[in-house]
Parts: C-alpha cells; sequence; structure tokens
C-alpha cells in the first residue's frame, strides 16, 4: 500500500530471469544464491561406459534405422575418453526412448557401492512408466523386490497428499530407499535425504495444434532449466551425484533453455472466454500484452471455436 509501483514475483527456480526483466522495463536483477552442496554430473556416455551397458541390435530399446547409417560426429568426438563398445552403443540406442534395462543396470551398480547412503531419486515422464520400471525392478534377480533390503516408493500427481507424504517416510536401518518420480518431485516436493538422482531427460506436456483444433500430451525432452532442477535434487542437504540418461551433446544442442510457457501450447478458448467474461476487451489485443503472446493464428481460433458453440457472437460479445 506505500509504494504500489513494487510488483513481487514469487516464481519456481526455473525462471527466465532475464525474459521477465525486459517485460518490466528492464528492471534489475536481485540474485540471492540458496544452498547448493555440490553435484556430481554423469551423462549417458558416462552410464554406458562405466555399467560395460551392451544392446543387442533386436533389443526393443534398439533404433532400427541406426544400423544402416554411419555413427556421427558427435559421437566420433568421443573416441579416446570412451571405449569403442560404448560409442557402438550410444550409436545403436533410441535416445528418445525410457531404457528400463539401463537404468536396473545403473541402480545395482549404485547400490553395490560400498558405504553409500542416501535415497535415489529416479525422475521418469509419467505414471505408464513409473509402472512399468516398478514391474522391470520387482521381477529383477537382483532382489529389489526384497522388503529387507529395499523399499521403492511411487511419487506422482494423481497420488493422494497423504500418500505423498510416504516418500518422507524413513526406512528402517540397512535398508535403500528408492523413488521413482515424475516431474512433480522437481520442484513442489523435495525429498530431504536424496544423494543420487537418475535423469531421463523426458517428461509430458500438452501441446495444441491450432491447425487441427487438437490437444494431446506429448513425450519429449525436458529444457536445460528444468535438467539442472531435476539435478539440484541430489544436492539439499549434502553432497551428491546426478546421472543424466542424456548425452552432454543432447543437453547442449537439443534441449530448449526453458520449457515453453502454456499459453503458447493450450488452447486458448477457456482463457478468451474469461477475458469477455471479466470485460477485459477484445482477446487478441488483451493477450498481445502477455510476456510471450500467442499467435494470431491460435487466437483466431479461439475465437472461432467460441462462436461455432454460441458463447460468444461474431464481434465477440457474450
Amino acid at each position: 500500500n506505500t509504494n504500489p509501483s513494487i510488483r513481487i514475483l514469487l516464481m519456481s527456480a526455473t525462471i527466465n530471469a532475464t525474459c521477465f526483466a525486459k517485460y518490466f522495463g528492464d528492471c534489475p536483477i536481485i540474485e540471492v544464491e540458496g544452498r547448493l552442496f555440490p553435484v556430481q554430473d554423469f551423462y549417458l556416455e558416462d552410464v554406458v561406459d562405466s555399467t560395460r551397458y551392451a544392446l543387442d541390435p533386436g533389443s526393443c530399446f534398439a533404433n532400427r534405422k541406426a544400423l544402416q547409417t554411419p555413427i556421427p560426429n558427435a559421437l566420433e568426438r568421443l573416441r579416446g575418453a570412451y571405449r569403442p563398445a560404448t560409442i557402438e552403443t550410444l550409436h545403436l540406442m533410441d535416445h528418445a526412448r525410457i531404457n528400463y534395462d539401463l537404468i536396473e543396470l545403473l541402480l545395482r551398480q549404485i547400490m553395490e557401492k560400498p558405504g553409500r547412503d542416501g535415497a535415489v531419486l529416479v525422475f521418469l515422464p509419467g505414471l505408464a512408466e513409473i509402472q512399468s520400471l516398478h514391474e522391470h525392478l520387482m521381477d529383477s534377480s537382483f532382489g529389489f523386490s526384497n522388503p529387507t533390503k529395499y523399499t521403492i516408493f511411487t511419487l506422482h500427481s494423481l497420488l493422494s497428499p497423504q500418500d505423498q507424504c510416504q516418500v518422507f517416510r524413513p526406512v528402517p536401518r540397512g535398508v535403500q530407499k528408492l523413488v521413482l518420480a515424475t516431474n512433480v518431485a522437481e520442484t513442489s516436493i523435495t525429498i530431504p535425504d536424496v544423494s543420487v538422482v537418475i535423469d531421463t531427460g523426458r517428461m509430458k506436456e500438452v501441446r495444441y495444434d491450432p491447425a487441427s483444433r487438437m490437444s494431446s500430451l506429448v513425450e519429449c525432452w525436458v529444457s536445460r532449466a528444468n535438467a539442472n532442477q531435476r539435478r539440484g535434487r541430489a544436492g539439499r542437504v549434502r553432497s551428491g551425484v546426478a546421472y543424466h540418461l542424456f548425452t552432454k551433446e543432447t543437453f547442449e544442442t537439443q534441449m530448449d533453455s526453458f520449457q515453453q510457457p502454456e499459453i503458447l501450447r493450450v488452447p486458448l478458448d477457456d482463457i478468451c472466454l474469461q477475458i469477455k467474461i471479466l470485460n477485459l476487451g477484445g482477446c487478441a489485443d488483451f493477450l498481445a500484452q502477455a510476456l510471450q503472446p500467442p499467435s494470431a493464428e491460435a487466437v483466431d481460433k479461439a475465437l472461432q471455436t467460441l462462436v461455432a458453440i454460441n458463447a460468444l457472437d461474431s464481434k465477440e460479445r457474450l
């Protein structure tokens, strides 16, 4: 009340601060560093090399087209630093597919390290992948199904708050804790005893095609900001390790800096209707003032839909 010109933004850690500062007239950015313990990074090439993972060409995790194509330059540049078999496996792998065999092999390697402590957090794109990995581990000969040695928790948005709280429950001494989670564990929930993160680098998000007027749930790469946020889960209360199940080259060249804003990838029908209900003016003019405004085509398609269902008339009136 004393200074109405002050605007305070409460945002997640993955905020694009430069974009917001520019939107608010190049306002200054004040950075307050949080306490974060050191986190050691390993990428897919490191994981394949250290686990000696070998991929059969007939595996469901293999990219059949790779058999007829030469090894790309990005992988050729790794020669000398990694085993030849690692380069061949990386070339053969389908990098956009969740490789449950590799995750199990990596988990075995982690669990067998003498004196290790803390929970292991595995980021997966959705509930179906969580269930698939859980079943895979339960069927493993390693003994993940033995409750005297391992406790496996699942964490996703469909769980009730009471069920989500189970993940904070300490496990008995001598039992290793494993958490299979979606991106709900990225920012919404902090599990304090996590010391190892395994990031598949994949997520699911709703995207909208204005031309077809169809929405779909698409699996895609996370952004670099999301990957860094996931990595940081391992360094909240102690030094940690992050295993990225994507190559360093993928991280640097294929992942966006930040996740695309929701307003650019979802239908605008509801938003446009709210604009008219609140009497905020023309939809196109109002949305043009957004931080990252949607395309004129997306706005037009939304208005056409609202007119077609008689929610608005041809002059955008209710």
